[in-house]
């Protein structure tokens, strides 16, 4: 949607955690962007996230994705809202998803710069990350730059030889269970108890 900023995601995942979650101790998965979020809500919320797992990561994407914005035209999109019309620039990138394109506004470009994950990133809970050799979408090398960025110790890159980036064949969904499962099993043998999960 080209009205959507990551100042937007993370607002909302982050009132959803604190108000909608129950308030116990939980292990975060992120699909793609769904990393960056996660990785700002574990630096924000330390004493509730105990894990966090990756899937095909995309930390700090649209700076890539500004490369391959074509000629960097915009077009309009137009939304009425209660305080009047809201005009909204994007453009479209090529996707192996969607023959219309990708959409991409320009308020994610700009807005998204505030939100860049930077090496010493305060995150020290244990990290899993998995990624596809044969992601076309996010090189796999992006879940190794983001391990790196990390301040935590406990970190895992995983890569699954022939996966892409969705990783959603059965196989690929077993490295993510065994991946959340070491998680889970590191806090409890931290201390943590099955009632508090």
């Amino acid at each position: 949607m080209p009205g959507f900023t990551l100042s937007k995601a993370v607002a909302d995942t982050h009132r959803v955690f604190q108000d909608i979650a129950p308030p116990c101790p939980h292990v975060l998965v992120g699909s793609s962007m769904g990393l960056w979020i996660a990785l700002h809500i574990a630096k924000m919320c330390p004493e509730r996230v105990v894990g966090v797992v990756g899937v095909g990561g995309a930390v700090n994407f649209v700076r890539r994705m500004e490369d391959r914005i074509p000629g960097k035209e915009w077009l309009r999109m137009h939304e009425e809202s209660e305080s009047g019309r809201v005009e909204h620039p994007f453009c479209r990138i090529p996707s192996r998803y969607d023959p219309n394109g990708y959409i991409v506004g320009w308020n994610l470009l700009r807005d998204a710069n505030k939100w860049v994950v930077t090496p010493g990133w305060d995150v020290e809970c244990p990290v899993e990350l998995i990624h596809g050799l044969r992601d076309e979408d996010v090189p796999y090398t992006e879940s190794v730059r983001t391990a790196d960025m990390l301040k935590g110790r406990d970190v895992r890159v995983t890569l699954v030889k022939d996966g892409d980036h969705r990783l959603s064949r059965q196989e690929d969904l077993e490295v993510i269970c065994e991946a959340v499962e070491r998680v889970i099993g590191k806090w409890k043998s931290g201390g943590g108890t099955n009632e508090q999960s």
